[in-house]
């Protein structure tokens, strides 16, 4: 997983003591929905480190999740709308982005190394997914709500082969190909270094067995008769 700190975080030295010793994995502009009466989007950033998941506005830390929290994700076939659901007593993120994709696959790599298995996923063919999110106001009512629709659940591998298809953002299969050859490339060197390590040692070479001179003269004398 390459890094790819668009903002330049990294030289950041407030940032930097702010995430203490996590490395930033992500950082970018983003639009995040608000829930209210007008439901308008804000543009805020996006930072993603090896152990959470921030929402800055300006320099300002506005809200930190750890990666392992995530529940699931729930995504737009028509929009770059995307959902991260989280457990319960935190509320959902409602954002927009054209790097959707992008932000999915790091989460994904970063959830499967923390928890060992896939985020969850779901397709909606709406544009607008509000109805989806759990907000904060509603997660202070009811700390177990869940909106997330488990009736649409997808695979990583589905994700990456249908999301590009309507919000043209690039052929996401490479970027999905490219993430399980590395897999399957470390598999097959695991087993290959198995197989070696299962093959029998070859034993020291073994000098031919010495026939005395004596011997080798009566074989060939008895040939002869």
């Amino acid at each position: 997983m390459e890094p790819e700190d668009l903002l330049n975080f990294e030289n950041d030295e407030k940032i930097k003591q702010k995430l203490g010793n996590e490395k930033i994995m992500y950082s970018d502009k983003i639009q995040k929905k608000k829930f209210g009466f007008f439901g308008k989007f804000q543009d805020r950033i996006l930072l993603i480190t090896n152990k959470a998941i921030y929402n800055f506005k300006k320099t300002e830390i506005k809200r930190r999740i750890k990666i392992e929290d995530l529940y699931g994700i729930t995504y737009s076939r028509q929009s770059n709308e995307f959902i991260l659901h989280f457990n319960e007593n935190d509320y959902d993120y409602l954002f927009k982005s054209e790097k959707r994709n992008k932000i999915i696959l790091l989460l994904q790599q970063l959830y499967e190394s923390i928890k060992n298995q896939d985020i969850l996923f779901t397709a909606k063919i709406e544009k607008d997914l509000s109805k989806y999110a759990v907000t904060k106001k509603e997660r202070k009512g009811n700390p177990y709500l869940f909106k997330m629709d488990k009736s649409d659940l997808i695979s990583i591998k589905e994700f990456f082969e249908n999301a590009g298809e309507s919000t043209n953002q690039g052929n996401n299969n490479d970027d999905f190909e490219e993430l399980k050859n590395d897999e399957n490339a470390d598999q097959e060197q695991e087993q290959e270094q198995e197989q070696e390590q299962e093959k029998p040692k070859p034993k020291g070479m073994q000098m031919p067995k010495f026939t005395p001179p004596s011997q080798n003269l009566q074989n060939l004398k008895s040939l002869q008769k």
